[in-house]
């Protein structure tokens, strides 16, 4: 439920909600690099939200797995469509969840680009 609201704050590009997930220490491995701390990880997805006024994100195989008291790990495969729908970017990502001071926020994740659907590769139609 945590992880799937902040897909929804994705998809509705709230990003002050969206940000609720992330530890102030976040690590995050994205297809264009690593983020290194919230600033990093809000300005990424800023600029994304502002270039890509449309851009939805889905999940499908979610997988999550206490691995420990208090750390989650979370397995999944995704899809990100620039333009809202029509071709996407699929990919799959991993990340680890903490209980700190009474709540859930993800530490480290990592997440790589599978399969670009025709259209959105650079000089092709």
């Amino acid at each position: 439920k945590f992880f799937m609201t902040g897909i929804a704050a994705f998809n509705a590009h709230d990003l002050d909600g969206f940000m609720e997930q992330f530890a102030d220490d976040v690590e995050m491995y994205t297809p264009t690099g690593w983020l290194r701390g919230r600033p990093s990880v809000r300005e990424r997805f800023a600029q994304t939200f502002g270039q890509f006024p449309s851009v939805k994100m889905e999940i499908e195989d979610l997988r999550v797995r206490e691995v420990a008291r208090g750390t989650v790990v979370t397995d999944f495969k995704w899809r990100v469509y620039p333009m809202g729908r029509g071709p996407a970017f699929h990919g799959v990502g991993s990340g680890v969840y903490l209980r700190r001071a009474g709540r859930w926020v993800e530490v480290l994740e990592h997440e790589t680009v599978v399969k670009v659907d025709e259209g959105l590769t650079p000089g092709k139609k």
